[in-house]
């Protein structure tokens, strides 16, 4: 009981408290920190996401975060702000590209902000959270799923949202490219692993849950001077910051010059 109390504690004044988030290791390519990872199950984590966004759906919770339920109002401000500014320069239109963005969960979030605006919000993720998020969201005025980068149906003054997926592709030179290839006025990426080195690392991230069970997975860190190079040429960067999870993650076996999670807001040159 009393840690129940502590943790519901915790829970009201920030995020640390469900994820207890590290990195360790560093390893020579893709398929050798992919050997390393455990605990990663495609299947139980969609299950899992499934359940909580339910249980916000039907109001039983507030919002939902990789699979954790929040009670309680929280915004990502940075976000937020950039979201808003682009509504008023759009007459208040908003047209997002969420990629990588789960079951709605940025969305649901923020909804109460953004839900008298003109907001469509696309999401772009792997086929099996693609199918739940149809059969969940059937006929949703905002909410609609994709497979694929190219299939969004509206690209015009489009906002690129991308948070905390990026490190989590082997070949995300690709995903950025066809990102780019939209031509979006605005790109967002949120929750990026930086380093002020020159060269990019390749770890494990460990995320243990709130039920205690551990997973990892790869994760690039990301040299902040090559990752801006492959942006500069089509976004001008307006704004950064350290993301709201620099306060739950530790860093184990990596060098002190890691820099944690930033996020990075650009507008088209």
């Amino acid at each position: 009981m009393i840690n129940k109390i502590v943790r519901k504690i915790r829970e009201l004044f920030f995020f640390e408290q469900f994820h207890q988030i590290y990195w360790k290791g560093l390893y020579p390519d893709w398929q050798a920190a992919m050997h390393r990872a455990r605990g990663y199950d495609d299947e139980a984590i969609l299950e899992r996401v499934k359940k909580a966004i339910i249980e916000v759906k039907e109001g039983r919770a507030v919002f939902e975060r990789d699979g954790e339920v929040f009670y309680h109002t929280e915004y990502n401000y940075p976000l937020a702000t950039f979201l808003l500014k682009v509504a008023i320069e759009n007459n208040g239109k908003l047209r997002v590209l969420d990629f990588g963005g789960s079951l709605g969960s940025t969305w649901l979030q923020h909804r109460a902000l953004l839900e008298k605006l003109d907001v469509k919000w696309h999401i772009v993720e792997q086929p099996h959270f693609v199918a739940a998020g149809r059969e969940i969201f059937k006929n949703h005025p905002v909410l609609s799923f994709y497979n694929q980068i190219e299939e969004i149906p509206e690209k015009k003054d489009l906002f690129i949202v991308a948070s905390g997926v990026l490190q989590c592709i082997n070949n995300y030179q690709n995903i950025l490219q066809r990102l780019i290839a939209l031509h979006a006025n605005y790109f967002y990426i949120d929750r990026l692993p930086l380093t002020s080195k020159s060269t990019h690392l390749l770890t494990l991230q460990f995320v243990r849950r709130n039920d205690g069970v551990e997973e990892s997975y790869p994760s690039w860190v990301f040299s902040k001077e090559l990752f801006l190079r492959k942006l500069n040429h089509a976004y001008r960067l307006v704004s950064e910051g350290k993301s709201l999870d620099i306060v739950a993650a530790k860093v184990k076996g990596l060098p002190s010059y890691f820099d944690n999670f930033c996020w990075l807001y650009f507008e088209k040159r």
